[in-house]
């Protein structure tokens, strides 16, 4: 299987980080949405009506330089490890989405739907930029999460 799936080939790193960023900005966004919009046409009831959206300094921190760097890290490791068990590219990025976004549910249930498509996008970002050079594809997988982590938190460090 061609390594290349599921995000269009991009010759320019910087121009694949945008890209990157934008397509899990965006695919996660249209999941999210849809579980709103299931959650209201079916009164499910399962969104909390009271999120504290308040975020404090130290939070930004966590989730725009920590949370990057670290995860990423452990993307790698996990990444080693499934790539030794003969696992697909595919398959690696499935398993690695689905295990952070129950990571990140442990936080707030709704945070799984939130960081499973991202998650996807920053481990095939990491694996399609491992044949150029490990400092390309460890940061092929933490700029996209930067930005996208900078999307969610800093409009609610400011607004809220």
């Amino acid at each position: 299987m061609n390594n290349n799936f599921f995000i269009f080939n991009i010759s320019t790193f910087k121009f694949y980080v945008v890209a990157a960023s934008v397509f899990a900005f965006f695919g996660s966004l249209i999941i999210i949405s849809g579980i709103f919009a299931t959650n209201e046409i079916f009164s499910l009831n399962l969104i909390p009506d009271n999120n504290d959206a308040s975020v404090l300094l130290i939070d930004v921190f966590g989730y725009i330089v920590l949370a990057p760097i670290i995860e990423t890290f452990l993307i790698v490791l996990m990444v080693a490890g499934m790539k030794h068990l003969k696992m697909s590219h595919l398959m690696i990025c499935i398993i690695s989405a689905l295990i952070w976004g129950g990571l990140h549910a442990i936080i707030a249930p709704m945070n799984f739907f939130g960081t499973i498509f991202s998650f996807f996008i920053f481990t095939h970002s990491y694996m399609i930029w491992q044949k150029h050079s490990f400092n390309y594809a460890y940061f092929a997988a933490a700029l996209p999460h930067v930005i996208l982590n900078s999307l969610v938190v800093l409009p609610r460090y400011f607004f809220f």
